[in-house]
């Protein structure tokens, strides 16, 4: 048993294919969600891109810049 829940690791893997309308608002929601009721461990969101051809990516990067230790880009090739 993990007495230390701060070394406890929250992933949450996020799929997304061409999001850019709703990407921005719903990490926001999901941040906020966990600074309210999560705050006791470590949460990163694993933003997971399908291929998008919109501005998915663009919104991504930004994400990642403002939350850089709780928000990861990964685009599959």
């Amino acid at each position: 048993m993990i007495s230390d829940q701060q070394n406890i690791i929250v992933a949450i893997a996020l799929p997304v294919l061409n999001e850019e309308k709703t990407l921005d608002k719903n990490v926001r929601i999901i941040l906020e969600y966990i600074d309210k009721n999560i705050h006791r461990y470590q949460v990163m969101i694993c933003i997971a891109d399908n291929g998008s051809n919109d501005k998915t990516e663009e919104i991504s990067r930004k994400l990642e810049l403002n939350f850089p230790e709780k928000v990861f880009y990964y685009k599959e090739l």
